[in-house]
This record gives structure tokens, C-alpha cells and sequence, in this order.
């Protein structure tokens, strides 16, 4: 993937190539809302290491800070499952958001900067764009169409050999063990920071 030259839309061929064009399109709104992006993004489609196949809550981007790259850029990841341009592009300035409000999560800070840029629509762990940035989306991707095919896996749920079934918290990884009995009847337990936890799957 080259990171130090972005093509132009007429020379796209990649998704990573579409997703840095995209980034290009997009620094002009940080800008005027007084958020700079770097000048180096790596930004790719990639699964989030976790919550990625979740059935109640799945994760469909991340950003991993400049403290975790051997160059010190924001590496950006794009789900595979997403089908459209515009939901790509969606979830990139959501990332992108991060990628300027470093280590605030999705607190105040974040959702400031969200707001600022578009970012107008649901709570803060799943903001995304308003119908204002959605109608700059589209243009953009009917610019540049995305040049992606969506992943559809299947999922199923992993048999365990005991009666204790485990759930985890997809946002922290908080895990415990319930019955199956109580799952069935009632749901699984919720994690005391997040909320609702999931089945374990594979």
C-alpha cells in the first residue's frame, strides 16, 4: 500500500488506494472544523481485532494510535463485511475522528470532534454521519466508485463441552460463564460497564 503519494480518483485500482483518496477528500472538512489529519494514514479493509463477526454489536472499524506503529502513523481498519462506499466512507471519518482525538475513546472529546465533522447520527461508540456528510459521501463515492466486493461469513456457535456456557463483553472482554438454561430463558448477563454480553462464537 503506498501511504506518501494519493491517487487521484481517475487512477484508483485498490480498495486501500480508494480509502487514502478518501482520506484526501475528507481533510479539507477536518480542516475546517480545526482538526488537521496527518499527513500519514495507513489505512486499510481489514477485520478489528475483536467484535468483528459479533452478532448484537459488531465492530466495523478501528484505528490503532501511533503508539502502537513501528513509523508512529495511525493505522486505520476497514470492515470487509461493509458492502457500499458511502458506509465505508461512513466508518473512515469515524476512525479518522479517533485518529485526531487520541486516546479519548469516545468521550467528550471525540464526539465534539464528530460533531464538528458530520458525525451527527447515534450514540458515541456507533456515531456516524448526519444528512448533510451522508450527501457528501455519496457524491463521493458516485465520483470513485468503491472498488470492493462484500464479505458475507458465516457464523456459527461453538459447541462446548460443558454445561457452563461462555460469554464475553465485546468492548472490554469481560467474560463469564452461565448455564445454557439461563441463556435460553432470559438472555445473557451484562457486562457492568457495557452492557449486553454475547455467546462466544467461532
Amino acid at each position: 500500500m503506498t501511504t506518501t503519494a494519493i491517487p487521484g480518483a481517475a487512477s484508483v485500482r485498490t480498495r486501500e488506494e480508494w480509502l487514502l483518496w478518501g482520506v484526501d477528500q475528507l481533510r479539507p472538512r477536518f480542516a475546517a472544523a480545526k482538526y488537521e489529519l496527518p499527513k500519514l494514514i495507513h489505512v486499510s479493509v481489514g477485520f478489528p481485532s475483536r467484535g468483528a463477526l459479533s452478532m448484537r454489536r459488531r465492530v466495523v472499524g478501528q484505528c490503532w494510535g501511533t503508539e502502537c506503529s513501528a513509523d508512529g502513523a495511525c493505522h486505520v481498519f476497514i470492515s470487509p463485511l461493509l458492502a457500499t462506499g458511502p458506509e465505508a466512507l461512513d466508518v473512515l471519518v469515524h476512525e479518522l475522528v479517533h485518529v485526531v482525538t487520541p486516546g479519548t475513546g469516545h468521550r467528550a472529546p471525540f464526539v465534539a470532534a464528530g460533531k464538528a465533522v458530520g458525525l451527527t447520527d447515534g450514540k458515541p461508540i456507533s456515531l456516524g454521519a448526519g444528512p448533510e456528510l451522508l450527501e457528501v459521501l455519496q457524491r463521493l463515492n458516485a465520483e470513485s466508485p468503491y472498488p470492493h466486493s462484500a464479505l458475507s461469513p458465516t457464523l456459527e456457535i461453538k459447541k462446548q463441552g460443558t454445561r457452563m456456557v461462555k460469554v464475553q463483553c465485546d468492548e472490554c472482554e469481560y467474560v463469564c460463564r452461565v448455564t445454557r438454561k439461563w441463556i435460553d430463558a432470559v438472555g445473557a448477563p451484562l457486562c457492568p460497564v457495557h452492557g449486553q454480553m454475547e455467546e462466544v462464537t467461532v
